[in-house]
């Protein structure tokens, strides 16, 4: 497992929920001409993590994992998004299988039961703002309320729900004009 301590003291990342969610391919981020098997290689040139949904993780072989960590590169990092503390527990005997590419797990439930991990630990509505795509405008302030906030003081994410990839990029630029995105 890779640390992130080598991201500057303060980091926040753009990941959608899934390469290959329903919402995203309908969103048009992908071409047309894309076939399928080549869309996570095609995220990872413009989103640099992704938070995998438990279903995605859960089912996922040790071959699945093994060929989603080659068609990224070195520096793209996995999230496993938990709603549950069971889920939380299967997601560290999962993160072995993610040689250097694990970055941490996305609790979208109260962490007073758990805290235990060797990796980040992001919670939804905490560090992680999520938000749809097509509420860009809308959400800008509350983004940037949220960016100078203590939750986004660290290792944080922007999670979009779809996207295309004008809209990641406009969020990757504002993040890296305000010094936090890479």
């Amino acid at each position: 497992m890779q640390s992130l301590t080598a991201e500057p003291a303060r980091w926040v990342g753009v990941a959608c929920v899934d390469w290959d969610n329903p919402q995203l391919v309908a969103s048009g981020f992908y071409p047309d001409d894309l076939p399928a098997d080549w869309h996570l290689t095609y995220y990872a040139n413009y989103i640099m993590a992704c938070v995998l949904s438990p279903e995605k993780w859960l089912n996922a072989s040790a071959d699945d994992i093994a060929d989603w960590c080659d068609q990224t590169q070195e520096n793209f990092w996995f999230y496993l998004l938990c709603h549950t503390v069971e889920q939380f527990e299967q997601a560290q005997q999962c993160a072995s299988k993610f040689p250097s590419k694990m970055a941490g797990c996305v609790l979208s439930f109260s962490m007073h039961d758990v805290l235990v991990s060797d990796w980040p630990l992001l919670r939804v509505g905490a560090e992680v703002f999520s938000y749809d795509y097509a509420q860009l405008r809308e959400a800008k302030p509350l983004l940037m309320g949220w960016l100078g906030s203590e939750s986004a003081q660290s290792h944080a994410l922007v999670l979009m729900s779809a996207s295309k990839a004008d809209q990641v990029k406009a969020v990757q630029t504002l993040l890296e004009l305000l010094g936090v995105g890479r």
